[in-house]
C-alpha cells in the first residue's frame, strides 16, 4: 500500500482529534506528520514535513488558511478545506476543483475525499493556479461570473461560465462548445458538471447534454433547441416540459 504523509490544521481541538483518530483508524496508508492549532504552526509544518495533503481549515483567528496558503510560492500537495455548512466559499472552491469537508465529519465525505485526493496525487501538479483562481472567485459578487477549472490534455484550463454554450457527453469524458466556435475536452464526466454549474444558468435536457440557456436560440416542435451556434440538440421526451418552462421563465 503507497504511504502519503498528511497534515491537519485547524484551531478547534475537537476537529483536530476527531480527524486524527478516524485517520488512523481507517485510513492508514495517510500518515499524519503534524496535528496544527493555528495557521503558522501549519505553516512551519507544511515547510517541514513537505506533505502530500494537508487537511485545512478555512476560518481561523490571527491568520486564516487563505493568508496561510498565499504565504507559500509552490503549492505541490492537495489541499481538503474544512469549512462549516453553508460557507460563502463552498461554491469558489467547487468550481476551482478544489475539495472540501463540512463540518461535523461525514465519513462518506471523507473516504470519498481521501479517494479522490489519491486519484489526483498520481499527477502532481502546481495547485497554485487552482487556488487563485479560487481566490478570484471569492472576489466576485456574481456567482455565474466564477471561473470553472477545467482539467483536459493540455493542463487545467480557467474558463467563465459565460463562455459555455453547451456541454456533451462523451464517456467518462465532457466535450465544451464554448463561444467562438472553440470546443475543448475535459476528463471528467457530464454529471460532474451538471452538478456543479448554476443551476440559474445551466439546463440538463438530456442524459447526454446541458445547456447555457442563455443561449437557446429557438424551441423546435421535434424536442430539440437551436444554440446560438447554430448547433441543435435533442431534449428527452421526459424532460421536454420541463425545459420548455425554464425557458420561458427566462425569456
Amino acid at each position: 500500500m503507497k504511504g502519503y504523509s498528511a497534515i491537519i490544521v485547524d484551531d478547534d481541538e475537537f476537529i483536530r482529534k476527531s480527524l486524527q483518530d478516524k485517520l488512523q483508524k481507517f485510513f492508514p496508508e495517510l500518515v499524519l506528520s503534524a496535528n496544527c492549532s493555528n495557521a503558522l504552526e501549519g505553516l512551519n509544518a507544511i515547510l517541514q514535513f513537505k506533505p502530500d495533503l494537508v487537511f485545512l481549515d478555512i476560518e481561523m483567528p490571527a491568520m486564516s488558511g487563505f493568508e496561510m496558503l498565499n504565504r507559500i510560492d509552490h503549492i505541490n500537495f492537495e489541499i481538503i478545506f474544512i469549512t462549516a455548512f453553508g460557507h460563502y466559499a463552498i461554491k469558489a472552491i467547487r468550481y476551482s476543483a478544489l475539495d472540501y469537508l463540512l463540518k461535523p465529519f461525514d465519513m462518506d465525505e471523507l473516504k470519498n475525499a481521501i479517494e479522490r485526493f489519491k486519484d489526483k496525487r498520481e499527477k502532481i501538479t502546481d495547485q497554485k493556479p487552482s487556488l487563485e483562481n479560487f481566490i478570484n472567485n471569492l472576489k466576485v459578487k456574481d456567482p455565474a461570473e466564477y471561473k470553472l477549472a477545467i482539467s483536459t490534455t493540455e493542463g487545467t484550463l480557467f474558463l467563465p461560465a459565460h463562455d459555455i454554450i453547451r456541454l456533451e457527453a462523451e464517456g467518462s469524458y465532457t466535450r465544451f462548445h464554448l463561444k467562438n466556435s472553440k470546443k475543448l475536452i475535459a476528463s471528467r464526466t457530464l454529471k460532474d458538471f451538471a452538478d456543479l454549474l448554476d443551476e440559474q444558468r445551466f439546463i440538463r435536457i438530456h442524459k447526454s447534454h446541458v445547456v447555457n440557456r442563455g443561449y437557446v436560440k429557438s424551441v423546435l416542435n421535434d424536442h430539440r433547441l437551436v444554440m446560438e451556434d447554430d448547433s441543435t440538440v435533442d431534449v428527452s421526451r421526459r424532460k421536454w416540459e420541463e425545459v420548455k418552462n425554464l425557458l420561458k421563465q427566462s425569456a
